[in-house]
This record gives C-alpha cells, sequence and structure tokens, in this order.
C-alpha cells in the first residue's frame, strides 16, 4: 500500500514538474526564435554578397564592376546606409519588444500553474469569487483559480518589485535568481518596453524616477529618444534566460 501510495505521489510530482518544463521550453524557443530571425537576416545578406562577389568576376566592364563593388560595400554594412537605419532600428525594437513581453507572458503563466497546483496551501481572506467566474471554469476550481487569483491580486509581471513581492506570498523565494546588476538591468528592460510601446521611446520621468539609484544610468535624460542597440537584445534574452531557468529548478 505504501509502495502504490509513493508510486503515486513521485507521477503526481512527475506531471507537475512536465507542466513547468512545457512552459520553459515555450519560453525559451520563443526567444530562441528571436535570436534566429536576427541572424537569419545576415545569413540572407551574406548570401546576396557572396553572389556579388562571384558574378563580379564575370564582368568586363569597368563601370559594371564598380556597381558591384558598391553593392557588394554596402551588403557587408547595410546598417550604414542612412535609407536602411530607420527600418534597423526598427527590426531591433520589435526584436527586444518581444523577449520582454515573451518573459511577462512566461511568468504568468508560470504562476497561473503554480497556483492551480498548490491553491489548496494558499491562504488569503481578500480573494473574493463571483458564481460566473467559477461558471467559466465548469465548476473545477483547480482551473481558474489561477487567473482569478493574478487578476483580483493585480500581479505585475514586467514589475520586478511586484513579482518579488507576489511570488514570496506564494512561497517562491527569487531573491538571488539574477545578480544585483542584472536585477537593475532587468527593471531597466521591463520599463523600457513600457516606453517604447506608449511613448514612443521617448524618456519621461516616471522612467528617471525608476532608475534613479542606478548609477549607469544616471545620464538618461527626460525628452530624450532610446535606440536599442543588438548587446541590449542579447543581454535581455541572456538574463530572463538565467531567471526562467532558476525559477523552474525551485520547483523540482
Amino acid at each position: 500500500m505504501r509502495e502504490k501510495i509513493g508510486n503515486m505521489s513521485k507521477r503526481l510530482k512527475k506531471s507537475k514538474n512536465d507542466k513547468y518544463e512545457i512552459l520553459l521550453s515555450n519560453f525559451l524557443g520563443n526567444i530562441e526564435n528571436i535570436e534566429a530571425f536576427l541572424k537569419f537576416h545576415e545569413e540572407v545578406l551574406n548570401i546576396a554578397r557572396e553572389m556579388c562577389i562571384f558574378r563580379k568576376h564575370f564582368i568586363r566592364d569597368k563601370k559594371k564592376q564598380k556597381i558591384f563593388n558598391k553593392t557588394i560595400s554596402a551588403l557587408r554594412n547595410p546598417e550604414k546606409r542612412s535609407d536602411l537605419k530607420p527600418g534597423y532600428r526598427e527590426l531591433r525594437k520589435q526584436a527586444f519588444i518581444s523577449i520582454v513581453c515573451y518573459f511577462d507572458a512566461f511568468l504568468r503563466d508560470f504562476c497561473t500553474e503554480f497556483i492551480n497546483i498548490n491553491y489548496h496551501q494558499i491562504e488569503d481572506n481578500e480573494i473574493r469569487i463571483k458564481w460566473n467566474d467559477l461558471k467559466k471554469g465548469d465548476f473545477k476550481f483547480e482551473n481558474i483559480v489561477g487567473e482569478l487569483y493574478i487578476n483580483c491580486k493585480g500581479i505585475n509581471f514586467l514589475d520586478l518589485k511586484s513579482i518579488k513581492r507576489d511570488f514570496a506570498l506564494l512561497g517562491i523565494k527569487i531573491d538571488g535568481i539574477l545578480t544585483k546588476t542584472e536585477e537593475e538591468d532587468l527593471v531597466y528592460y521591463q520599463n523600457l518596453r513600457h516606453i517604447f510601446i506608449h511613448k514612443g521611446g521617448i524618456v519621461d520621468n516616471k522612467f528617471i524616477d525608476v532608475l534613479k539609484g542606478i548609477k549607469r544610468y544616471v545620464n538618461i535624460k527626460e525628452g530624450e529618444k532610446i535606440i536599442i542597440n543588438y548587446n541590449d537584445i542579447y543581454h535581455a534574452k541572456k538574463i530572463t534566460e538565467k531567471f526562467a531557468k532558476k525559477l523552474k529548478k525551485l520547483m523540482l
């Protein structure tokens, strides 16, 4: 009998871990696709450049050779062309926003799943559930409790302070997952996403207030337009990936 109970417990634990693993895998796949997209763009340009170099060897006309040389040079550094700079800025911005939004979605889904699984251990007298909300889940409380809890609490997954506070209330201690510097950068990226989406990339007072006390961001001024670079994109990918993987490990 004890052996059966032990086996059931192991299967239940494996089932829970599988759910978290799926969420982590989806998130990692999404941010890897962003990096792959950026590299794909470079690969296409490399192919075009190689084709031009190959064809140039069969051209004897000097004027045409000059045209090919200019084309090859342009394909080598396309982002330096003034007519292409706006397009590349938008490409980088959208790649960056996607990473932060994917991270937001991962945290929400992860938190929802955690509550759905562990709701019987959560005590919160402030939560009030309406009859219509229960009907949405076909009376299966465990299917909707996570979403209800998050909505009632108003957890903001784009605010690291809110994440740390509300996860702690659920018994998930995430202090130490990132270094202090990485946490500061994550705060910067989360708020930069807001600036890009709602302010056209123009810095406002709220953005400056959030970054107060972080020396490396002290020179950012109100009214300044932020231009994202590839280093920011890859660093945002790195720290959100690290956060997600370590969060998953806490569930073991």
